[in-house]
Order: structure tokens, then C-alpha cells, then sequence
């Protein structure tokens, strides 16, 4: 059995014959020996050739392994080279990842703002109440996008509902105008937005778009004919009024029995009223609508008894209807200088129909003929301020009614903010040289009276003022030939005028001369 010993390097078992360990290599016997001869001089690294020792492992002066020749400091240098490329391929990849990551997140956010949907999303807003951001979501969009008429359209719907009805008019006849499947449905909406907006819309405009797209694309159309008819009839052009609801008529549109012969009288044509009247009530004599007609026909023909005869078989009818009905009653009443009639007509009329601003102005001025004037100022004063077609003679008629109080100061600032509410008339012109008048301005007041003239030339009122202040200041060869025309133009209505009057100053005036 071979004879084990230790290493003296490693430590490790090995056979006492052997020459070197068979663990670490390590010389078991000196070289010499090994080689059978006398010991030699000292060995040599073989790195920086110093004499090292015949049991030495490592080179004490440069750290060569003597065992395997590798230096032990290149050795750690390769092991530090290799783990400092390890560090810095790390956070070469975390530095691109990182890129990657914040590279898909702006890729998302642009993902995101691209799929945007602003319409949806103006939905979403105007379904939970906010209308105004819905509505400006709309508009964002429609900056960039202008021809997505279903934003447009919606835009319109949206406005309608926030009773914006100006905003919605002109986004739905925008709509319109881009034309495709809902032109159709955007121009009555269009129609009816405008015609609830404050100013009346833009009437003609929109009818003239109408009357196109009925001629190129809707001729048939009775719907769009009977809605051209209303505006139409509302711009007081009867006549094509007439003519369009004859093509409703031929397009087999249901038309109120009532309308044509309504558009007939507005037209003045009585005996065409007459007949479209009595062809309705031939099919069915109890119409109410057409007996309600034909009632307001006699009005319109200062024909109250018949009017009274033919609006009794009506009987009930809307509210809307009697309120119109009586509202034209009270009007003939003040027209034919009955305002105590008028008063309880025009009060009812004004209950009956509390939007309307022909009801509400006439039922004031119905308080000043019968001598109510606070009340009339009060009434007239709330017309006058707000923005209606009214608004500019309501103001006038306060001037009158602060001037029959003498209260001058006031009727002088009443008559220009008639002025400025945009009554530039022959009337208005007067009443502004007899305030000038009374205030003792006579030169003020005769360039009134002579601009009322200008603008209108047989305007009675005026060649009677100027006529009456120019021979009251001495000059009366110059004032005289006004009195002249004045008395001439009162032909026409010499009793309301006070024609006689007038004359017997005339004669005095001419006897005064001889």
C-alpha cells in the first residue's frame, strides 16, 4: 500500500513518491533531486526574471503565478474589467428601457388625444347639465373641423336647449348650408329658432335659403312649403304667401282649412278671402278656426257688428286665438275713438297673450286715450326699455304724456330715446319741435317742424305746429300758407282734424292782411 503524505502547499493528500501534488501542482521534491543530480542555482521568474526559491508558488516581486505564469494582478483587472462592463451594460439597458417607457407613455397620451371625441364627449356634458362647456367643446372643434356637420347640428340642439335660440339659428342654417341628409330637418329648425330669438332672427335670409333648397331639392315638400308660406306671411308678402300654399296644396300637404283665405284678407283681397272662407265652411260649417277667420275679416274691414255675429257661433276657441281676436276688437275700438270700449278688450287681450308686444302696447296706450297717464307711463316705460319693435314709439308716447303733465325735461329726454331706438319720423320730429315749443326754443322748434317736413312733405301735424309758431312770433305771411296746407290735407278727415278751427283762424288772419 503506497505511503500517503501532506502537501505542503495545498494540504491535501497525495502519494509520498509523487513528484508534484495532484491538487494544487505544487513540487512535492526539489528539481534537482527530481532530476537525479546536484542542486543548482536558484530559479528565475519567468515574468521579471528575479531569483525566486525552489518551493515558491507566487513571485514575491511582481506576483507571477509560478505554478500557471498569470500574473495575479491581471488576473483582478480582467475580473474588474469584466464586472465594470456588466455595471455599464446595465445601465445602458435600464437608459433604454427607460427611453422605451417614457416613449409609449407620449404615444399614449397621443393615442389618446387623437381618439378624442369631442362630440361624444359634448354629449356626455350637455346629458349631465353643463351645457355651456358642451357647448364650447363644440366650437373648440368646430375651429378645426368646421365641415363635421353633425357637431354643428348638435351644437344648434344644444344651444336650443339653453334657450340661446340666436346661437342656435345660426349653427343650424349653418348646417343647412353644408347641405346632406340633414339639411332638411336643420332648416326648419333654423326657421324656428330664429323666429323665437330675440330680434326675429334673420328672416329674409333664412327664407331665401328655404325658398333655394325648396326649387332645387324639396318642391314637393309640403312640410317646407307651409313652413316658406309662414315667413312668407310673416314679411308681409302675401301674395307669394299665397302662392305657396297653393304648391302645398298640389303637393298633397295638410294645410289649415283656415290659412288661405287668412292670407287672402291679409293680402286685402276680400272676395278671394271670401270664397277660400266659405269653401272651408261648406265642408264643415261649425269650423271654428274658419268662423274665427272670416270674424277677423269683418275686423279688418271695420265691420265690428258682423264680426261680433260670425265670433259668437264660433264659440270657445284657444286662448291664443280669442286673445288675437279681442286684441283686434280693442284695436278698432281706439282706431274709431271709442277707449272705453277698447279698455276691457285690450286688458283681456293682454292676459290672454302676455308675450305679445302688439297687446302690451296697445293696451297702454289705450290707458293714456282714457286719461290713465301714470299707469300709461308705467306700461309704456317697461316697452320702451327692453329691444322690441316697439320699444321707439313707446318712448314716443311718453314724451306726449310728460308733456300733457308739462314735466318738459323728461319729454325732451323721451323723445330723443325714441330717437335713438331708431323712430326717425315725421311724427317724431313734431313732438320734438313742440316740446321745443313750450320750452320757448322757437328757432330749435322750427328746424323740427321743417325736418318733419323733409320727411315727409303732407304731413298734416307739421305744416299745422309750424304754421301756428311762425305767426305767433309776427310771421304771418310766412306762416299763413302752412295753415293753408294744413287745412287742405285735414279734407280728408275734417272732424277729427278740427278743420274749422283752423279755418276761422285762417280768415282771420286774411282779413287781418286786407
Amino acid at each position: 500500500m503506497a505511503t500517503m503524505s501532506k502537501c505542503p502547499f495545498c494540504g491535501g493528500l497525495v502519494d509520498a513518491a509523487a513528484d508534484q501534488c495532484m491538487h494544487c501542482g505544487g513540487p512535492l521534491k526539489a528539481r534537482d533531486a527530481q532530476r537525479g543530480g546536484t542542486p543548482s542555482a536558484p530559479s528565475l521568474c519567468p515574468t521579471c526574471k528575479s531569483p525566486v526559491a525552489s518551493g515558491d508558488i507566487v513571485c514575491t516581486k511582481c506576483g507571477t503565478n509560478l505554478l500557471t505564469g498569470q500574473r495575479i494582478a491581471d488576473e483582478r483587472q480582467k475580473a474588474g474589467k469584466s464586472r465594470g462592463k456588466s455595471i455599464g451594460r446595465f445601465f445602458t439597458y435600464a437608459a433604454a428601457a427607460l427611453v422605451l417607457l417614457a416613449s409609449g407613455v407620449l404615444l399614449v397620451i397621443l393615442a389618446m388625444h387623437l381618439m378624442r371625441d369631442p362630440v361624444g364627449e359634448a354629449r356626455r356634458l350637455a346629458r349631465s347639465g353643463n351645457l355651456a362647456e358642451a357647448s364650447e367643446v363644440l366650437q373648440a372643434h368646430l375651429q378645426k373641423t368646421p365641415d363635421d356637420i353633425t357637431a354643428r347640428f348638435l351644437l344648434g340642439q344644444i344651444s336650443w336647449q339653453g334657450q340661446q335660440y340666436d346661437r342656435a339659428a345660426e349653427a343650424f342654417e349653418a348646417a343647412a348650408r353644408q347641405g346632406g341628409p340633414r339639411e332638411r330637418d336643420a332648416l326648419i329648425l333654423a326657421v324656428l329658432a330664429s323666429e323665437r330669438a330675440a330680434q326675429g332672427g334673420n328672416r329674409q335670409q333664412l327664407l331665401d335659403l328655404l325658398s333655394a333648397a325648396v326649387q332645387q331639392r324639396y318642391s314637393m315638400d309640403g312640410e317646407l312649403l307651409r313652413l316658406k308660406a309662414l315667413l312668407q306671411g310673416l314679411g308681409e308678402d302675401y301674395k307669394g304667401q299665397q302662392e305657396a300654399l297653393r304648391e302645398a296644396l298640389l303637393s298633397g300637404a295638410e294645410v289649415p282649412s283656415a290659412l288661405p283665405g287668412l292670407t287672402s284678407a291679409l293680402d286685402q283681397d276680400w272676395n278671394l278671402a271670401e270664397k277660400y272662407l266659405n269653401d272651408a265652411l261648406q265642408e264643415n260649417e261649425n269650423d271654428a278656426k274658419a268662423l274665427v277667420v272670416r270674424g277677423m275679416v269683418h275686423l279688418m274691414r271695420e265691420q265690428p257688428a258682423e264680426a261680433a255675429a260670425v265670433l259668437a257661433k264660433a264659440g270657445a276657441v284657444a286662448p291664443a286665438v280669442d286673445g288675437l281676436v279681442k286684441l283686434q276688437m280693442g284695436i278698432l275700438c281706439l282706431a274709431q275713438s271709442e277707449p272705453g270700449k277698447a279698455l276691457p278688450l285690450l286688458t283681456e287681450a293682454r292676459k290672454l297673450l302676455p308675450e305679445d308686444i302688439r297687446a302690451a302696447f296697445f293696451y297702454a296706450l289705450c290707458l293714456q286715450e282714457n286719461k290713465l297717464t301714470e299707469e300709461a307711463i308705467a306700461a309704456l316705460e317697461h316697452i320702451a326699455s327692453g329691444n322690441n319693435p316697439y320699444s321707439g314709439i313707446a318712448a314716443l308716447q311718453m314724451a306726449v304724456a310728460f308733456m300733457e303733465q308739462n314735466n318738459l325735461d323728461r319729454a325732451a329726454a323721451a323723445a330723443r330715446q325714441a330717437g335713438e331706438s331708431g323712430l326717425n319720423t315725421a311724427r317724431q320730429a313734431t313732438i320734438q319741435g313742440r316740446i321745443h315749443a313750450l320750452q320757448n326754443d322757437p328757432v330749435k322748434a322750427e328746424q323740427a317742424y321743417r325736418r318733419a317736413i323733409s320727411m315727409m312733405a303732407d304731413y298734416p301735424a307739421a305744416h299745422l305746429e309750424l304754421g301756428l309758431l311762425l305767426v305767433s312770433g309776427g310771421s304771418v305771411d310766412a306762416g299763413l300758407p302752412e295753415l293753408e296746407k294744413y287745412l287742405e290735407l285735414a279734407k280728408a278727415d275734417p272732424e277729427r282734424m278740427r278743420a274749422n278751427e283752423i279755418d276761422v283762424l285762417v280768415t282771420q288772419l286774411r282779413q287781418a292782411r286786407q
